[in-house]
């Protein structure tokens, strides 16, 4: 007997494995097979949770108008329903579509929103997401406050190395190298940024890798 739940829960749990290795094609289309369950079967909190992830993976396919769309529709749904689970994630992937757009303001509204829905220790990924989302704004907002962001970044990578999340600390590791270089510690920055890609390479995410090169 075919589990309709079950199957747009699983389209969901592979789009998580995608966005994290940067698939953004393979992520796309399993959101979107999940959404089509998930709309099918009246499953609200699934819908809310596949078009936040679908529309961060349009927004790292280049269509960031109908990605972030997608994020906040599937963030008033979160709304509506009443759930704050996963909605940090949400609203992280919120701000890094609004960064890579220039939309610093959105951005980093949107990153302080993530910062306050994480109690600390609650969720390791979330919390060490939310702290790197707000680093990456704030020092973009606020070049005068770049040490508050550093200690922040900083914060996320050492949470994240701690609990075993290599592909968030390579991405992290990122983030701290373009803070770096916006302080003008370009020979750490190159540092940070050759180790990371290492990392990206042993964990087989080429688009992170080849992102990290074009830097």
């Amino acid at each position: 007997i075919q589990n309709l739940p079950a199957e747009a829960a699983n389209h969901y749990y592979r789009a998580i494995v995608y966005e994290q290795k940067g698939d953004w094609g393979r992520l796309v289309e399993s959101a979107r097979a999940g959404l089509e369950i998930a709309r099918r079967v009246g499953d609200l909190f699934r819908v809310y949770a596949l078009n936040a992830i679908l529309g961060y993976g349009l927004v790292r396919l280049g269509d960031a108008r109908t990605g972030i769309s997608s994020i906040e529709e599937g963030i008033r749904l979160a709304e509506q329903l009443g759930t704050t689970y996963l909605l940090s994630w949400a609203v992280c992937w919120l701000s890094d579509a609004h960064l890579s757009q220039d939309n610093v303001d959105q951005a980093l509204s949107a990153a302080s929103r993530a910062l306050g829905l994480m109690p600390q220790g609650s969720d390791a990924y979330g919390e060490s997401r939310a702290a790197r989302c707000y680093g990456d704004a704030l020092f973009r907002k606020d070049p005068a406050r770049l040490a508050e962001a550093e200690g922040h970044i900083e914060s996320a990578i050492r949470l994240q190395l701690d609990k075993g999340m290599r592909p968030q600390a390579a991405i992290s590791m990122v983030s701290h190298a373009r803070l770096l270089r916006a302080k003008g510690e370009h020979e750490r920055a190159r540092t940070l940024l050759d180790r990371a890609a290492e990392l990206f390479e042993q964990m087989d995410m080429p688009w992170h890798r080849q992102y990290v090169e074009s830097m």
